[in-house]
This record gives structure tokens, sequence and C-alpha cells, in this order.
């Protein structure tokens, strides 16, 4: 018996009446979401993020979809998200899953979000299995956290940190100079990007101005003309402001580490 043949492409609006029947198939089985009515097109578009959206499908029909939510509105948080992923009671036991959530964590990762959440019944249990042989581990239990159908129930928090990122690694300092508090938060995009393109870097309020250095490409780039706070560190020189010495210590580590990882 050959082996079923499933596609994986970018959600479509078309494609929404039949993620709401296989959505609808989830709420009937009663161990898949907390909901009990389906959702029309505006609450399901405005449910999950507009990028990562994908579907499954077999012979062009759609057997599966899968999304992602934000998890907070903090910048902090911008690079995690909550996943959802359902698929066609009719090709449960075919792979069809395992399929669909490596590719969720590919398309997730490619747009810079560094982690993953899912939060399952634990009567759930294949769609637990099939998260943890993807990566997810079990960090933890909310415990009779909300009522399903006259019942409080529990939900199994699971957890999968990307590896593409390095996240371990010693980061390099994105220095951004604070004129006002509106425009110091208009910078978070330039930290976002960085993210994005898997550069390690850490955030710092800095006085005035606005430099940006790359760790991969080793380019300096900077908003203001005035870097001469940056031309000592690149040189290994103490800057002449007693207040700076020891971010100018503890970026020249940074910096040596970084000619380390390079010469490996």
């Amino acid at each position: 018996m050959s082996q079923p043949i499933f596609h994986i492409r970018p959600f479509e609006p078309t494609d929404y009446a039949r993620v709401r029947e296989i959505y609808g198939q989830g709420i009937a089985g009663g161990n898949a979401t907390f909901n009990t009515e389906n959702k029309d097109w505006p609450d399901w578009d405005r449910s999950f993020l507009k990028d990562c959206r994908l579907v499954l499908t077999e012979q062009g029909v759609v057997r599966g979809w899968a999304a992602i939510s934000a998890f907070s509105n903090m910048p902090a948080y911008r690079g995690v998200a909550e996943d959802t992923l359902y698929i066609d009671e009719n090709c449960h036991g075919r792979g069809a899953g395992r399929q669909l959530l490596d590719a969720l964590v590919t398309a997730t990762e490619q747009a810079g979000y560094w982690t993953l959440l899912a939060k399952i019944f634990p009567e759930n249990e294949a769609s637990l299995r099939l998260h943890e042989r993807c990566g997810f581990r079990r960090v933890g239990m909310l415990e009779r956290v909300a009522c399903h159908h006259g019942r409080w129930r529990d939900v199994v928090v699971l957890q999968r940190r990307s590896s593409v990122f390095h996240l371990d690694e010693v980061m390099t300092p994105l220095l951004i100079e604070q004129l006002s508090d509106n425009y110091v938060s208009a910078w978070w995009d330039s930290y976002a990007i960085l993210q994005r393109l898997q550069k390690p870097v850490e955030f710092v309020i800095y006085p005035r101005g606005t430099h940006v250095l790359v760790k991969l490409a080793e380019r300096f780039a900077s908003k203001q003309g005035n870097v001469d706070w940056v031309a000592f560190w690149l040189k290994g020189e103490e800057h002449p402001d007693p207040g700076k010495v020891e971010q100018y210590q503890r970026w020249r580590k940074l910096q040596a580490l970084h000619k380390g990882q390079r010469k490996e």
C-alpha cells in the first residue's frame, strides 16, 4: 500500500471553509479546545498572526491546518508564540500531524520566532506525543484553569526553544540612545530585525543617539554622526568617561569572546 502524499502550503482565505470544518471536529471531540462554538472568518482571522498560517493538503483537499498566536504584546516576547494545529479526523495516524508541525516549526524559525508554546489537555495524549516528538518538552501544568462543559480542567504547557538562533551565545550590544520615551520605543524594530536575522544581540539603553553593531556581518551602522564611544570600544581603549568604564570592560570581553568563536 502506497504512503499518503501530503503537501503543505501557505493558508489562503478560500481555505477557511475546510479549516472551519476541521476545527469543528476538534470542538466536537471535547479534548482539543475550550471553545464550544466554531468561529466565523473575522474571529478566526483576528485570533492568529498573519504569518506562519499553513494548510496540509491531500490531492488538493485541505486535511489539516496550523497557525500561531501571540504570547504577549510586550516587545520582549515578540519572538514567542503559541501554536494551534488541527488534523482532519480521517487522517489521524497517517503522519499528517508530524509533517504539519515540523513545517510550522520551520516556518516560525524562518519568521524569527525563537520559542513556541503549546497548551494541551492532558487527555489529548496523541497531541502531547506529537509535540514531544517535534522537540517540545513539558514545562508545567495549569491546574483547573478553566471550566469546560461544566468541568474544571487542567492544561499541560509545553515549550520548544529554537536551536537556530544560538540563544545561549554571548550577546552583541545593540545600543539605543534615548532622546525620549517615544524615541526609544520607536527603535524596537531594529532589535527585532537583528533577532530575525539570527544575530545574537544585547539591548542596552544609552543616552542620545542610535547605534547598532551587527555580529555576524561585522558591520557597524549608526543613526547618529557621533560614534566616539564605539571607536573606543572597537580599539579596546578606555573611554575617558568614568561612568562608562564598566560597560566598556564588559563589551571588550564580549568582543574577545566573539573573536574566539570566529577562530573556531
